[in-house]
């Protein structure tokens, strides 16, 4: 059984899904597996992933990306499960750090900070995408710290863009999953139920996972 499971849910990504993927199986220090689902794309992002090393699973009709990392996560077989972007990447070290944090910190989820990269993986700001003395230090936040996290203010950074690490056990005790009702902001939406029922979210100031931002 590997430590940590990374899924992505795919649609249209046989452009960036190999390079996710790769990110993802590059982990060092930890035993990692990709599980990818395609969520009825028409190009070839099944097979890229499966060439990259992914386990892939196919989506019969597209149901949004919330469909698709639910059947993610129920084919995941490690201990811990990320979510990764199909268009992002992880550098290597992320989740043996933010492993680690979790388990020290009795963690059910661990939120990890991110810097913004360009398709190249190189950084589009100097400073990660949260800081300051608030995000210098490893943490647990409430509900109230959560909410607080993401008021939607101009210049504002919401907490609701983190991707997070999930223990497997905790998702098969609660049985919580994504909203299929919701194809943005699916994220936000599991964590918020996932504090509403009183679990432990602990944020890590690792910033090993790039978010990209394509401007082509």
């Amino acid at each position: 059984m590997s430590v940590a499971t990374v899924v992505i849910a795919a649609f249209h990504a046989a452009g960036t899904v190999g390079r996710s993927v790769s990110s993802a199986l590059r982990q060092t220090d930890i035993e990692t597996e990709a599980v990818v689902v395609d969520d009825a794309s028409c190009d070839t992002t099944a097979k890229v992933a499966e060439e990259a090393g992914a386990r892939v699973f196919r989506l019969a009709s597209n149901g949004g990306p919330s469909a698709a990392r639910n059947r993610a996560l129920a084919e995941a077989q490690g201990l811990w499960i990320a979510v990764l972007d199909a268009d992002d990447t992880m550098r290597p070290g992320r989740l043996r750090d933010m492993v680690d944090l979790g388990m020290r910190m009795e963690a059910d989820i661990v939120l990890g900070n991110f810097q913004r990269s360009d398709e190249n993986d190189n950084f589009l700001e100097d400073t990660p995408f949260l800081y300051g003395p608030t995000f210098e230090r490893p943490c647990v936040w409430t509900l109230e710290d959560y909410l607080a996290g993401n008021q939607l203010v101009p210049g504002s950074r919401p907490l609701g863009y983190l991707k997070p690490l999930f223990r497997k056990e905790f998702l098969e005790t609660t049985g919580l999953r994504y909203d299929l009702s919701l194809r943005n902001g699916e994220d936000f939406h599991l964590i918020l139920a996932s504090l509403s029922a009183v679990v432990r979210v602990v944020y890590s100031t690792a910033t090993y996972y790039l978010y990209t931002i394509c401007y082509g």
